[in-house]
């Protein structure tokens, strides 16, 4: 099969865009059963970087394992995701690059990690990020499915940046004049 005969973009774009929105509703709801449907089952050695961890999971029982005890000092998560891009490289094969916000809510007594609160009132507030993500999805019997996914976190000083320049006020950011940022929005001015 040649890649001309292969499935329409639009429709994979489509298609891989719903296994994303699926994959945020797996994670805000931690059902990891769930989200474990969305990979390919046939695949004999998935790959998956956690922006957090050192090295890559590689099989099913590394990265089920990972997902349990990510789980289990969970409140509660959630998953946002923009600026998709999404291209198929074969007939079976395609490659999306998506930046990711996630959130966490620890349990107060689970473990600290940077960041994160002490307990107050019995509860922890909430922290999060942005990543970038690069996945590989193949196309099977059950629609597009995850073979490898690598989450890159956005670097310390690019962060330190960002935090600085949320603490200037709107009106005393507009007397600098126009300028173009890059946000989850896409490029703005302001």
């Amino acid at each position: 099969m040649t890649l001309s005969a292969a499935i329409d973009p639009g429709d994979v774009t489509a298609a891989v865009g719903a296994v994303l929105d699926e994959y945020e509703q797996c994670w805000s709801s931690l059902d990891f059963v769930r989200l474990r449907s969305l990979w390919d089952p046939d695949e004999a050695d998935p790959i998956y970087v956690a922006e957090e961890g050192g090295a890559a999971l590689i099989g099913y029982p590394a990265i089920e394992d990972y997902w349990s005890h990510t789980k289990a000092p969970l409140v509660r998560a959630r998953l946002r995701t923009w600026d998709r891009r999404i291209k198929q490289v074969a007939d079976d094969i395609c490659v999306a690059y998506f930046a990711m916000r996630w959130m966490v809510e620890l349990k107060p007594d689970g473990p600290m990690i940077v960041g994160a609160s002490e307990p107050v009132d019995g509860r922890r507030l909430p922290v999060g990020g942005d990543v970038r993500v690069t996945a590989m999805f193949r196309h099977t019997a059950a629609g597009w499915r995850f073979i490898h996914y690598m989450e890159a976190p956005i670097g310390f000083l690019t962060q330190l940046a960002a935090m600085h320049e949320s603490w200037v006020d709107d009106d005393f950011r507009a007397a600098s004049g126009p300028t173009q940022r890059h946000t989850e929005k896409g490029t703005v001015d302001g």
